[in-house]
């Protein structure tokens, strides 16, 4: 397993940073927000929730050995921090991570995710030595679908009733993202 402490990311218009725990209330801007979490199963979050959960997220970059990496999403014109997205490394071998996501609304249909998810892609697979990055999403939730398709993962399929949500099972399609064979365009 690869050692490494994450810094920022820049692309073409975006800074990906570690989270800090003062970033709590931009972050509770959408985590608040019933519309952005409809699909997630968390949420909406008070501002306590906001405050622990951004807490969380800034301190996962000391553990060690590090199992998830927590980036805050910022306008590199002007550093708002726009939304977040992470990678969890999960099971044995080392070699695999889920990837989770979450923007502002204000922000979406600009692409500023697909391009935030790209650059975790390259991320994982050149700084973590990733073989596998792995994203779902709802069935009813064709805008994530768009955003790991326009970050070039590949769709893998579908699994039901996979995770509860709102009180009830929901489908979820599986995208993802192979080192080895450029499913992700990088």
């Amino acid at each position: 397993m690869s050692i490494h402490k994450p810094s920022a990311i820049t692309t073409a218009r975006l800074q990906l940073r570690p989270f800090q725990a003062e970033d709590w209330r931009e972050a509770h801007a959408y985590a608040s927000d019933p519309e952005v979490m409809q699909f997630m199963n968390f949420g909406p979050l008070s501002e306590d929730q906001s405050r622990d959960l951004t807490r969380n997220l800034a301190a996962s970059a000391d553990q060690y050995p590090q199992t998830a990496y927590s980036f805050a999403i910022t306008l590199l014109s002007d550093s708002v921090l726009i939304g977040g997205c992470s990678l969890y490394r999960v099971g044995a071998p080392e070699g695999k991570a889920e990837m989770l996501y979450l923007l502002n609304r204000r922000f979406w249909g600009c692409g500023y995710m697909s391009e935030a998810i790209r650059a975790l892609l390259r991320f994982g697979f050149d700084e973590l030595e990733l073989q596998r990055i792995f994203g779902h999403c709802d069935l009813d939730n064709p805008a994530s679908a768009r955003v790991m398709e326009k970050a070039g993962m590949a769709r893998e399929g579908v699994l039901r009733q996979e995770r509860w949500i709102k009180d009830q099972w929901r489908d979820v399609i599986v995208y993802a993202a192979i080192a080895s064979d450029g499913t992700a365009g990088l």
